[in-house]
């Protein structure tokens, strides 16, 4: 059902833009996916991601004093190099979404040691930018509360 949430600790086939690997070791990794209500038709789907890579900035400037930014049209980067990946997923029957899911990753406690083995010389995790990782639920709670907040209006305001 709709705002349905799920988490997992490992990720062994995850997928991100045009089919690219996404791979997080257990516990690496904040890893969700989000059963959401549809937006009414297809093409409202175009800057979704854009907009939940915001509401990501939003929760991690809340918890660090660091330069996170957007990279279009999916990504969060910090210092130049990635720290999460956006990802919908979504069931159309013509022009109508019949069902849509949020992918997310965020990197957490990846050392530089994890991306150099993993060829990821372009990817940061929380660990290396701060030195810690805020508690989990709380960054959670957080983010659910951004996104949802942009997540309604956006819908409410691709209805009308």
């Amino acid at each position: 059902s709709h705002w349905t949430l799920i988490t997992a600790k490992e990720q062994k086939s995850g997928r991100g833009t045009h089919g690219r690997s996404w791979i997080s070791p257990q516990g690496k990794g904040l890893l969700l996916s989000l059963i959401v209500p549809p937006p009414c038709a297809a093409e409202n789907l175009e800057h979704l991601s854009i907009r939940t890579a915001r509401a990501l900035v939003k929760t991690l400037k809340e918890l660090y004093d660091l330069p996170f930014e957007v990279k279009h049209p999916n990504d969060v980067r910090v210092s130049g190099r990635k720290i999460a990946g956006i990802l919908f997923e979504s069931v159309t029957r013509g022009e109508e979404v019949i069902s849509l899911i949020l992918g997310m990753g965020l990197n957490l406690n990846q050392t530089e040691e994890d991306f150099e083995k993993a060829g990821l010389t372009e990817s940061t995790s929380l660990f290396i930018e701060a030195g810690y990782i805020p508690e989990l639920e709380s960054l959670l709670k957080i983010f659910l509360m951004h996104f949802k907040q942009m997540y309604v209006d956006y819908r409410h305001s691709t209805i009308a």
